[in-house]
This record gives C-alpha cells, sequence and structure tokens, in this order.
C-alpha cells in the first residue's frame, strides 16, 4: 500500500513523459526508511514497454570499488565501457565511453543509481560529467540519497551544487501522517497513535513493526536494529558517546542538559546527530530524537553496566544543575542507576505532583518504582508507601488482591509504630476495597472498626471520614435514616477542622440518601459536594457525586438530566484516570439507553465493558444486569445465564439496589419466554420481593 507518495508520483511521471525530448534529473531524498526504493519500483511497474529502466545502487563499503555502480549498467548494455572498467582506463575515456552507450540507446531510458551518498569519488565524477550533459539524452537519471547522512562537507554535496536547475527535479519524501499509520496498523495489535508516536510515520519502522507478529517478543525486530546501528557506526566518536548516552534519556533533552554532559563539544555533538537526523531540535535550543523507535534501538544495543553507568552520570548532572528540581528526571535516572537513596527521596514527590495533575495512572507507577527499593526505607516511609500506591491503584482498574494486601501490610507497619491515625485510615480504606469486591460482610466489619480505632485516640479528620465511611455503605443499603446520622456527625466534625474533603464527601452521601427516597432535597445537596470537590481538586469525589446523580435521574426517569451528567462524569473519569469510576458510569450509562429503548446501544456499551479487564466485581455489576435484561428482551441465547450471573454477584453485595433489579430482570425474562415451568422461579423471585419494605421497593 503506497500512501501520500501521490504528489511525488505525479511529478515523477511528468518528468518521464518529458523525457524523450530532453533528459531529466531525478534527486529523490529522503531518511532512511522513508521508502525512496519503495516508490521506484512502484514506478517500474506503472511504466509501459516503450521505456526502459536500468538499476544500479553503490554500497557502504569501508573501501567503495571505483565506479561500483556503472558496472551494473555496463554489463547491460555495454560491452565496450565494461572493458574499459576492467582495463582501468583513464577517467575521460570512461566518462565519453559512458555518454556515448546512453546517447545509442533505443528506448528513452530511467537510469536509477540509489544510496549515492555511498559512491565512490570516481562515481561521483562521472555523474557530474553526465548532468552536465543530460538535456541532450533521452534518459532520466534517477540519484536517490539519504540526505540525513550528507554533511556540509560529504562528497555528493560537490554534486548537488552543479545540477542544472531547468533539467532537476527534486522531491524530498516525507514521513506518514497518523491518518495513514492508522490505516496501516488497523487490523493489528497496536494503537494506531503510539505506532505513529514510536515510529514518526517512518514507513520502514511502521512495516516491520506490523510485520512482527510475535506480541510477546521485543518492541524492535532486528531489521529495525540493524538500520538504526548502521547510522550509528557512521558517527564519530564523539558523536556515537554523545548519541548513546542520551538515548537514556526519554524526555526531551535541553541544551544545558548537553553542556553539563560534553562540555563545549556537547553543540558539535548534537548538531552532528541532527544533521544524520538522529536528534532534531527546535527554536529553544531543546533537543529529543526524530524516532522514539531510534532512542530504543541505541538504548538496547548498550549492556547493562554501560546503561547503569550512564545514569549516574546523568543523575549527577541533573542535581547539580537547576534541572534537579523536575522529580520525575530524577526518578528515572535513580532507577537506571540503581540508586535506592535517589529513588525513595524523589519518586514520592513525582507520585504527588501527578496525583495532584489527576495522572493517577503514573502516580501508581512512581509509587511502584519506589516499592521496588522499599527494603532500604525506613519504617514510616515504608507504611506510606504501601498505602500510597494502594490508593493511587484504586482509583484504576487494578484493584486487585495486591491491592488488599499493601493496606494490610501498611497497617501492620504504622501499628508498628504506634500510629494508629493511620491504622484507622487503611482500615477505612480496606472497608471500600471489600465493597468494590462484592465481599459486604467484611466491607461493614472494617468500616466498624475504622470507627472504633479513631474513637480510641482524639477526634480528628480521620474520626470523620470513618463516620461518612459508614453513612455511604448505609446509603448504599437503602438504610437513609442511618445515612442521615452518621452524614451530619461527620459534617459536624468537618466544620471543626475544617475539612473540604470530608464536607464534599458527607454531602454526597446524605444528598443520594435523601434524592433515592424521592427527596428533591438531596439534589441541592449534591450539586454543592460537586462545587467543593471541584474547587478543591477531590477528583474521586468528583466521581462520586457525577456516578450517585447519575444513578439518581436514571431511576427516577429524569432522562435529559441523565444524559447530561453521564457524559460529563465519563469525560471527568478519563480526563483523571479514574478508570475504577469510568467503567462503573458506562454501566449506567449503558442503563440509560435501556431505558430510553436503544436495546442495541444498551446491549454494545454493557457488552464493552464485560470485556475490560482488571475490574472488581462491583465494577461490571450495573453493566452485567443491563447486559442480561437487554438480551432478553432481544432474545438471545446466553440471556439466562447472564441474569443468573448478574443475581449471583448481586447477592454477593447483599444491596437492594442491585439484587431488586436482578431478580425484576429475571421475573420479565420468564413472562418473556413464556416458560410454564420457570413459573416456579418467578413466584420464589415475587416472594422476596413482596417482603421488603415500601420505602426501598418504591426507590
Amino acid at each position: 500500500m503506497l500512501l501520500e507518495r501521490e504528489t511525488a508520483l505525479s511529478e515523477i511521471f511528468n518528468c518521464i513523459e518529458t523525457m524523450p525530448k530532453s533528459g531529466k534529473i531525478l534527486l529523490l531524498s529522503g531518511e532512511a526508511g522513508i521508502g525512496k526504493t519503495t516508490l521506484l519500483e512502484h514506478i517500474r511497474l506503472q511504466i509501459d514497454t516503450t521505456i526502459d529502466m536500468h538499476w544500479s545502487g553503490c554500497d557502504p563499503l569501508f573501501t567503495p570499488r571505483p565506479y561500483a555502480p556503472i558496472y551494473d549498467f555496463a554489463q547491460i548494455f555495454s560491452p565496450t565501457l565494461l572493458c574499459q572498467l576492467e582495463s582501468c582506463a583513464t577517467p575521460n575515456i570512461i566518462f565519453a565511453s559512458f555518454y556515448q552507450a546512453i546517447s545509442h540507446l533505443t528506448k528513452p531510458t530511467i537510469l536509477v543509481i540509489e544510496d549515492v551518498h555511498w559512491a565512490d569519488n570516481a562515481s561521483l565524477d562521472l555523474i557530474k560529467y553526465l548532468v552536465r550533459r543530460i538535456s541532450f539524452l533521452p534518459c532520466l537519471l534517477c540519484l536517490s540519497y539519504r540526505d540525513d547522512e550528507i554533511s556540509q562537507s560529504h562528497p555528493l554535496r560537490s554534486v548537488l551544487t552543479l545540477l542544472p536547475s531547468a533539467h532537476t527535479k527534486r522531491i524530498c519524501l516525507t514521513p506518514l501522517g497518523k491518518e495513514s499509520v492508522a490505516k496501516l496498523s488497523q487490523k493489528s495489535h497496536y494503537d494506531p497513535d503510539n505506532l505513529h508516536r514510536i515510529t514518526n510515520g517512518n514507513p520502514f519502522f511502521v512495516t516491520e513493526l506490523l510485520a512482527n507478529k510475535q506480541v510477546n517478543q521485543p518492541l524492535i525486530p532486528l531489521s529495525i536494529k540493524e538500520a538504526i546501528g548502521s547510522r550509528v557506526q557512521n558517527l564519530a566518536q564523539g558523536e556515537c558517546q554523545l548519541i548513546q548516552l542520551l538515548s537514556l534519556i526519554p524526555y526531551s533533552i535541553p541544551v544545558t542538559l548537553i553542556h553539563a554532559l560534553f562540555g563545549e563539544n556537547g553543540d558539535s555533538f548534537a548538531m552532528a546527530c541532527v544533521a544524520r537526523k538522529l536528534l532534531q531540535c527546535d527554536p529553544n535550543q531543546v533537543f529529543r530524537f526524530r524516532h522514539e523507535l531510534v532512542r530504543l534501538a541505541i538504548l538496547d544495543n548498550q549492556p547493562a553496566h554501560q546503561q547503569k553507568s550512564g545514569h549516574k552520570r546523568i543523575l549527577q548532572c541533573l542535581e547539580q544543575t537547576l534541572l534537579s528540581t523536575d522529580s520525575a528526571w530524577l526518578v528515572h535516572h535513580g532507577v537506571g542507576a540503581l540508586d535506592e537513596k535517589c529513588v525513595l527521596k524523589y519518586a514520592p514527590i513525582a507520585a504527588a505532583n501527578a496525583a495532584a495533575l489527576g495522572a493517577h495512572k503514573e502516580a501508581a507507577s512512581f509509587y511502584s518504582k519506589a516499592l521496588s527499593f522499599v527494603e532500604y526505607a525506613d519504617t514510616e516511609l515504608a507504611a506510606s508507601l504501601h498505602q500510597d500506591w494502594a490508593y493511587e491503584v484504586g482509583l484504576t482498574t487494578h484493584m486487585d488482591q495486591s491491592v488488599i494486601d499493601a493496606r494490610r501490610h501498611a497497617i501492620s507497619l504504622w501499628r508498628a509504630l504506634g500510629r494508629f491515625d493511620k491504622v484507622g485510615e487503611n482500615l477505612r480504606s480496606l472497608s471500600r476495597l471489600y465493597w468494590y469486591q462484592g465481599q459486604a460482610e467484611k466491607a461493614e466489619r472494617y468500616a466498624t472498626e475504622a470507627i472504633q480505632t479513631f474513637e480510641s485516640i482524639p477526634a480528628s479528620n480521620g474520626l470523620a471520614m470513618a463516620y461518612s465511611m459508614r453513612s455511604q455503605l448505609d446509603m448504599l443499603n437503602e438504610r437513609t435514616d442511618d445515612a442521615i446520622f452518621w452524614g451530619n456527625k461527620a459534617l459536624a466534625l468537618a466544620e471543626q477542622f475544617s475539612s473540604p474533603t470530608i464536607k464534599a464527601h458527607a454531602l454526597n452521601n446524605i444528598g443520594s440518601a435523601l434524592v433515592m427516597q424521592g427527596n428533591t432535597e438531596g439534589e441541592t445537596l449534591l450539586e454543592q459536594s460537586l462545587v467543593i470537590a471541584e474547587q478543591n481538586g477531590l477528583h474521586e469525589d468528583v466521581a462520586r457525586v457525577y456516578t450517585n446523580f447519575s444513578d439518581y435521574c436514571i431511576r427516577f426517569k429524569k432522562l435529559d438530566m441523565a444524559e447530561a451528567l453521564t457524559t460529563k462524569g465519563i469525560q471527568y473519569d478519563i480526563a483523571h484516570d479514574l478508570d475504577s469510576w469510568t467503567y462503573y458510569l458506562v454501566g449506567l450509562q449503558a442503563l440509560l439507553r435501556q431505558e430510553q429503548g436503544r436495546l442495541i446501544d444498551a446491549q454494545t456499551i454493557a457488552s464493552g465493558v464485560q470485556q475490560i479487564d482488571n475490574q472488581t466485581l462491583l465494577m461490571k455489576l450495573p453493566s452485567l444486569i443491563v447486559l442480561g435484561r437487554v438480551s432478553s428482551r432481544l432474545a438471545t441465547s446466553d440471556s439466562h445465564d447472564l441474569l443468573c450471573r448478574a443475581l449471583e454477584d448481586a447477592e454477593s453485595t447483599n444491596e437492594y439496589q442491585y439484587m431488586i433489579p436482578a431478580r425484576f430482570a429475571l421475573i420479565e425474562h420468564f413472562w418473556l419466554s413464556a416458560d410454564i415451568t420457570q413459573s416456579s422461579k418467578a413466584n420464589n423471585h415475587l416472594n422476596w420481593l413482596s417482603q421488603l419494605p415500601k420505602s426501598v421497593l418504591n426507590t
């Protein structure tokens, strides 16, 4: 598939059309892998039989053979020239013989000499002779070369300056855009945006990665490593050392860092790499690799001990300059240098910065890096790392046993330090984690333990949040009076300690409890909670408001309001890496589509959520109930199994908000299928529902 080359093809065919009247020179340039040979091969397949095309090329030998590319032509159309080359005739004889041979060709001819940046001096002199006489020949002389390997002092420069402009067409091939890369990769496992980023649209890099069918194999195929390795080999020693060291740096590289690493020679080394199109430089003298694959390939070719010493060298320079204020850079090189003190010092700072910006996945990653050196941390730092990592990961989809284990480990360490405020905080978080996993009994137990722990020490924000967590559990279980009672206790302490976090959390609980009973006064409390959470950057609390408010609007058929809330909420969750909230809310969006009668849309959305890995039972449950119910209405074969699984998961939560819809869905399924044999099961569900309080059923 030849993409984004329409203009180049048109210009080349225009040259071919005029070739019989007047010869032309085609200069085809571009970096290695840009598609010069592919384009010429396409031309060869398109021309008709009235035109001949002969091919030759130059090789990157340490000592090239004189007239190396001319031998190929001589073997095809001039035995006399071949004899002269082999007998080492003088240049003027060879030049004249080559010119005469072309003049006597019976058809207009395209002569291709590829990779003239590797041409020997004798061949370059012959080309100079030929281009000055090109207008008299029925010939298109096509010279392809890598412009990233042509420095100002390169011998090819002397040829390029002699070309007659009236008879020369210059075409420089550029990288592919994002749309073309996406088109090429549409049937692959690669994300098109990421594929374009790491290849910068270089067609060779793109096609080689796409040809690598082994997803679990290293990212960079051998063919790419070899291509990039050949570029690096052509660098001078200082330039090679610079590019190898800079390959350890995955971020933009300010010139001040290059100065710190290489002194006054840094500029010339870096600009030489720019000329070779390994690096690029912006007007602010900030350098970056032209392709991420170039950096990765150069990095991959360095032994581990060289990478470690390189990271250490960069780390020392960063800490000695103003650049050390970027904690993320310091963490990266600290990990590479295996410097535990550096990582334990800067990773928590980088994580906190990332979390404040809503980049919770990155925050979790920074904490994870620190935990890889946790054996060198003191007890307090180790406890903080475990609990902070658990919190950040808990905002993503990876809420598995490792998160619970981290909380338990933190509790043990805090107990050893006598920090019962921290013990209570982690007990409260355990309650929330078990709720996510659908283990209602454990969630209730740890919530109670958290309150008891906090009540054994002086009152604090921690106690207020434990009360609010108790309020939340009661709200979720339709215990409205209890939810309001505990929520108000939390609000009283929030006022005492001036805590917007607790205020936003408690208002959400009370407001949700009220609206779920049909009391619209709760809407005002939810709106207040949202404002407080947004003003104070409380990402998870903002997500809670959108989720609870949307759920209420769907239940009470305020569908227009639900549409606006779910849309805004999903956008907010995605923007702030709140995966553990995103897919729950997407499940509610599927429920909204069901209530709107858009059954196919509901089924598509709900199925999509079920296929996403690393989700807890609670995250998937709303979409699972919707999928079962919609599948039943669409009469799919798996609808009964889906509904049974939904009821089983709902009952594990012990929450009416899931058990009631799951049972209603099964009753509806039996009614729609008109299966008399299932009537007893339908009656069992009806009997269970009939025993519920009216207030619960009304909700």
